[in-house]
């Protein structure tokens, strides 16, 4: 009854009110534009820790996490880094450790013309588009805040106003406290905390924060953080009777407010004493078939892959066809971009160590050879050994650099369409970090650092599709999935790198050696 009631709970929130916009080009322009206006409200915070907060006046207000807060001392404060470098020194007001919601105020040096954001007077409904900014594994010097496009896809109630919001941009420690903006760059809500499973986030919502605008200003501190949603992820999915029979309340309001049909067919299959003769697969069947029913008239609450979006991305560059899969001893390996009809460039620390490797062709797998590699990138030179010819990539004209809030598309190792945006520009990676919490560490790749130049970006591929091409809004390859470094983001090698170290591999390999020094 217990995998019931899970389930039922997900078909009550399938449905969400469709956006105005649902085209991932315009989005990514809105984004752009919201992005150059949010960035310098965006604020590192620095108390013994690493966070992330966001300025909300001109004299100096900052928003951040409760958990964040409470660890600042009152005689030290804090540092506050803002995105063009300068800094700061903020002292610790209020905060409400159930809403997670915390003020700072900047004190030096005094100033009455800080940037700051607008804030929504309330959040958004579940589907809509958000974004945040924030610094995920803390501040690095030099690199600002990071970009990730996501979607609300549920909500909670609290004081009859919105509690917390789930949302599938990924945020991981060192995000705590920064902005989460609706896509025209209202603040909505800030980044709290994460589960292990990815696409699972949460953030308060901006209405809690007005609520308690005037206890938080007058350095009040209260709340019970096990009250809070954020203390859920800690119970790894357990609920006590009080918060199960909250929990069973809510379900049914919505049940009666989205599926009144299936609650009547229910009803109508009790007997005088109140027995159902009904089996648990009736139910399942007459909610799935209303829900179906519901598809047809709003869109599914599917997160950035819901067909709303997916059927409006720009087509599919044909050369992506040049993106191929390669195995080892007979299962998938990660994926390669051929260069000509008999090499292809992928990812060298998944195909070093790999007795049998095998490049997918026409539905046969055909022998291959690693010819030469470069250790400083991670990239590998395969020839086809056997087999119809590659069908070459396209490189472009013209390599535009990214930037953040860019439209990326690509298909990951199984086929499917995946789109996001740049997280920020090219940068170098010098050294690795901490991933956040991933319960699969699989998803996560062997080597993500260092690399010389990567640009981070949001799409959701994986370890497994290292060797990805991605290409912007126009068709053009703009880069190489090359591995995932964390929770939050994945890493592209930037095309025009790409084209030149293809070019020193085929040297290097027709002069016989197999490794590109530095």
């Amino acid at each position: 009854m217990h995998r019931l009631f899970i389930l039922l709970l997900c078909l009550s929130s399938l449905h969400a009110k469709e956006d105005p916009a649902h085209d991932p080009v315009l989005i990514s322009r809105q984004l752009k534009q919201s992005i150059a206006k949010t960035m310098p409200c965006t604020v590192a915070i620095f108390y013994g820790g690493s966070a992330s907060g966001v300025l909300i006046s001109p004299d100096g207000l900052i928003l951040t996490a409760a958990h964040v807060a409470k660890h600042i001392k009152d005689d030290r404060g804090a540092t506050i880094v803002l995105s063009d470098g300068s800094t700061a020194k903020a002292e610790r007001l209020g905060y409400n450790e159930e809403t997670d919601y915390a003020l700072l105020k900047i004190k030096q040096p005094q100033r009455a013309d800080w940037p700051h954001c607008q804030l929504a007077a309330t959040a958004p409904t579940t589907g809509a588009l958000c974004y945040t900014l924030a610094h995920p594994s803390g501040r690095i010097k030099g690199r600002p805040a990071q970009a990730r496009l996501g979607r609300i896809t549920s909500h909670g109630i609290s004081r009859s106003k919105p509690f917390f919001l789930f949302a599938d941009c990924n945020i991981q420690p060192g995000d705590s406290g920064g902005p989460l903006f609706s896509i025209d760059g209202q603040l909505i809500a800030i980044d709290s905390s994460a589960s292990s499973h990815l696409g699972l986030n949460l953030f308060p919502a901006i209405d809690q924060y007005h609520l308690d605008q005037k206890r938080l200003l007058n350095k009040e501190r209260w709340g019970d953080p096990a009250k809070g949603a954020v203390a859920t992820f800690a119970k790894k999915g357990s609920l006590d009777a009080s918060s199960m029979k909250q929990l069973q309340h809510e379900f049914m309001r919505r049940m009666k407010i989205k599926y009144p049909s299936t609650i009547d067919f229910v009803a109508q299959r009790a007997d005088a004493s109140g027995k159902l003769n009904i089996s648990q697969q009736d139910i399942v069947q007459h909610m799935t078939t209303e829900a179906l029913a519901i598809s047809r008239k709003q869109a599914f609450g599917l997160g950035l892959g819901d067909p709303v979006f997916t059927r409006k991305l720009p087509e599919f560059p044909r050369h992506a066809i040049s993106q191929v899969t390669l195995y080892g001893n007979k299962k998938p390996l990660c994926a390669g971009i051929a260069l000509d009809g008999n090499h292809l460039l992928t990812k060298a620390s998944e195909v070093d160590k790999t007795d049998s490797l095998s490049v997918a062709i026409d539905g046969k797998l055909a022998p291959a050879k690693v010819l030469a590699t470069d250790p400083r990138w991670d990239l590998a030179l395969v020839r086809l050994q056997d087999g119809a010819p590659l069908k070459p990539i396209s490189w472009p004209k013209n390599i535009e650099d990214l930037e953040a809030g860019d439209l990326l598309l690509a298909r990951d190792l199984n086929g499917s369409v995946r789109w996001n945006v740049a997280a920020d520009s090219r940068r170098p990676l010098r050294k690795n970090r901490s991933m956040g919490p991933v319960r699969d560490r699989s998803l996560i790749s062997r080597h993500r650092a260092p690399y010389p130049m990567v640009v981070r970006h949001a799409l959701p591929l994986f370890a497994k599709d290292a060797g990805v091409p991605i290409f912007n809004q126009e068709g053009d390859l703009v880069g190489m999935h090359i591995a995932r470094f964390s929770r939050t983001l994945g890493l592209l090698i930037p095309a025009n790198a790409l084209r030149e170290l293809s070019r020193e591999l085929l040297t290097k390999a027709k002069e016989g050696s197999q490794e590109v020094q530095p």
